[in-house]
C-alpha cells in the first residue's frame, strides 16, 4: 500500500520527497482518482486534479501549442505578471496565468518547471515564444478572461493555489 501525506507543498510518498505532480501520477496508475472531479483523499489533504484539456474548456481557451499534452495532470494554479514571484513560488508541474507574452516567460517556466502557461485577456505571443514554447514541450493556452476570472474558474473546479490549501 502506498502512503501519500501532503503537508503545504510538502508531499511525500512512502516517506520519500516527491512533488504534487508526481504524486498525482502515482495516484492514477494506482487506480487512486475518480471520474472528475478527480479528487483523492490524503491523511492530510486533497489533491485535485485537472488534465489540461479541462484547463482549456473551464477558460474557453485557445490552445496555441502542446497537442500532445491534452492528458497532462495539473494539480495547482500560480498568477503572476512578476517573473521573480514565479520563480519564488511556482511548484513543478502547476499552470502559471499571466498577462506577459514575452520570451522571459518561456524561459522562466522552464526553470521553474512549470507544467502549461495560459495567457490571459485573449492575448497571443509572439512567433519567436510559441516557437520556443513547442522546442521545450510547453503548452500554452490563451483565454479571454481576464487573470482574476481565470483563477476563479480553475478555483471552482477544483485547483488550488501553490500552497494547496482552497
Amino acid at each position: 500500500m502506498k502512503r501519500f501525506r501532503v503537508q503545504g507543498r510538502k508531499t511525500t510518498l512512502n516517506g520519500e520527497p516527491r512533488t504534487l505532480n508526481q504524486v498525482a501520477s502515482g495516484a492514477a496508475k494506482s487506480g487512486l482518482i475518480y471520474k472528475r472531479p478527480e479528487r483523492f483523499h490524503l491523511k492530510h489533504g486533497i489533491i485535485d486534479l485537472m488534465k489540461l484539456s479541462e484547463i482549456i474548456k473551464a477558460l474557453d481557451g485557445k490552445l496555441l501549442t502542446g497537442d500532445g499534452f491534452l492528458e497532462k495532470n495539473i494539480t495547482t494554479c500560480g498568477a503572476s505578471d512578476l517573473m521573480s514571484d514565479i520563480l519564488a513560488g511556482l511548484s513543478e508541474g502547476c499552470i502559471l496565468l499571466t498577462g506577459l507574452t514575452t520570451v522571459q516567460v518561456i524561459r522562466t517556466a522552464m526553470v521553474a518547471n512549470v507544467g502549461a502557461v495560459v495567457f490571459v485577456r485573449g492575448k497571443t505571443p509572439p512567433a519567436e515564444v510559441v516557437e520556443l514554447a513547442e522546442e521545450n514541450q510547453l503548452p500554452l493556452i490563451s483565454s479571454p478572461y481576464s487573470m482574476f476570472v481565470s483563477c476563479g474558474r480553475l478555483h471552482d473546479c477544483g485547483l488550488t493555489g501553490l500552497d494547496g490549501k482552497r
